[in-house]
């Protein structure tokens, strides 16, 4: 009975210290890889983690926010086994469908999923006529083209090419009919540019 005594709280400390104890469990992670359509990895892109896709579609709650290294990976750590959401903000890309593990991750691995994400090199241009005459503009850049602009008219491009544009604006009528001017704009993808005639 005398060596049980010293047995039971030896193999309790050894238990304790076994490979598969709790206290050894891997984190529970998730890995993802960004790439575009191409499947090239995409570096410093923001990825926002939800528990919700309700969280995802209203932009609460959000578990975490981290950035893609050079290969296009992020890691979230310490997570539970549950479906996650994830949000992606990149420019000159679409989010374009509702990122999720689909199934629950599993406990205590390292989870791996990719997203790819798909190109917009484009925005809208609007050309907006701020004085009391008709005026011709004509660009080029990207996209190429001539408009007749009526006075107080806001025309609206959508989906142009992104780039350097140049305008040559001439009025058709008014004290400075016929005088060309020059401007010079620059339309960001996935954005809008505005161009005032004043």
């Amino acid at each position: 009975m005398k060596h049980l005594k010293f047995i039971l709280p030896l193999f309790l400390i050894l238990y304790a210290c076994s490979p598969d104890s709790d206290d050894t469990a891997e984190d529970t992670r998730l890995q993802l890889t960004v790439l575009d359509e191409n499947e090239v990895a995409l570096e410093n892109i923001e990825v926002k983690l939800y528990a919700t896709q309700a969280d995802y579609d209203n932009d609460t709650n959000i578990i975490s926010t981290s950035t893609t290294d050079a290969t296009g990976k992020v890691t979230f750590e310490n997570l539970q086994p549950i479906t996650y959401f994830w949000k992606i903000t990149a420019d000159c890309y679409l989010e374009n469908a509702v990122y999720n593990t689909v199934n629950p991750i599993v406990d205590n691995t390292l989870n791996l999923f990719s997203t790819n994400l798909t190109s917009n090199f484009r925005g809208d241009l609007i050309l907006k006529n701020n004085t009391s005459y008709i005026c011709s503009v004509v660009y080029t850049g990207p996209v190429s083209d001539t408009e007749m602009i009526a006075p107080g008219l806001t025309l609206y491009l959508e989906g142009w090419d992104s780039g350097v544009y140049n305008f040559e604006i001439t009025p058709i009528e008014g004290p400075n009919q016929g005088q060309t001017t020059y401007q010079t704009l620059t339309l960001n993808c996935g954005s809008q540019a505005l161009f005032e005639i004043n």
